[in-house]
């Protein structure tokens, strides 16, 4: 883990956020990563009050253009209200400038349905050594040291890895579960490998929960396809040591490195 001054992606000051280089994207030093993104919008929706307990059921964040560096606020909208539903809209601004729009869902969360009722699709995931892979193919930035990512699988168009989330996001401040996890979905493949002749991005991150997550660790199942016509998406599963989390796509885009 990175010594603290190089590990919290955000310090809170007066009325925002001020982003430290860890939450600079490896990719584009003048962006922040997706997954400070996520976060962000994932604890924003738990803060927006509701009458019941409720929880994260869907995530759609939007990365349509890259969100510079720079004083960075969250606002929310409680789009709908009630007892069982909430759609919230989070709009991330940097320096007065919204650049992101965002819509999470949260669903009431109880004591509804009896265990035994549900098939049991619990795992017990192990992250072994034995087959971690020697090559740390995206690199060593502030970022990437601090999710201390272990590839298993490595190949032009799919991968799984492990990440970790460990309130990395607000220097001081706890991460909930999940926030931790919907920052670890935006580390899900966004195209490079697959065509590494061109440019890629990814427009958005979707994010659909089975169920609460927990822990710290978790592992990344991705899939990319592509067409010709230069678009395509990111197809994953996201898990923690415990078995499946959630559902995650990605929009992707191509472009010539000239354009």
């Amino acid at each position: 883990m990175p010594a603290d001054d190089e590990y919290h992606w955000y310090r809170q000051v007066a009325g925002g956020l001020c982003p430290t280089g860890v939450a600079v994207s490896p990719h584009a030093e003048s962006a922040q990563h997706g997954s400070a993104i996520a976060g962000l919008v994932a604890r924003a929706a738990e803060q927006v009050e509701s009458p019941v307990p409720m929880a994260i059921v869907r995530m759609t964040v939007d990365l349509t253009r890259r969100v510079p560096v720079g004083f960075t606020q969250v606002e929310t909208n409680l789009r709908r209200a009630g007892r069982r539903v909430q759609v919230i809209d989070v709009v991330i601004s940097i320096d007065g400038e919204p650049y992101s729009h965002s819509q999470v869902v949260r669903m009431r969360s109880g004591d509804v349905i009896d265990p035994g009722d549900l098939p049991d699709t619990s795992e017990q995931l192990v992250e072994d050594s034995a087959t971690a892979l020697d090559e740390q193919p995206w690199g060593r930035s502030p970022f990437m040291r601090g999710i201390d990512p272990v590839f298993e699988v490595w190949e032009q168009s799919n991968g799984r890895y492990w990440v970790t989330m460990d309130d990395q996001l607000i220097d001081g401040e706890p991460m909930s579960p999940f926030v931790r996890a919907a920052a670890a979905a935006d580390v899900s493949l966004s195209g490079g490998r697959l065509a590494p002749d061109y440019l890629s991005t990814n427009a958005d991150l979707h994010i659909a929960f089975h169920r609460p997550p927990t822990g710290t660790r978790f592992r990344i199942d991705s899939e990319i396809q592509v067409n010709p016509g230069g678009w395509g998406s990111s197809v994953s599963t996201l898990s923690d040591r415990q078995g499946r989390v959630a559902s995650l796509t990605k929009s992707i885009l191509y472009m010539g490195r000239g354009s």
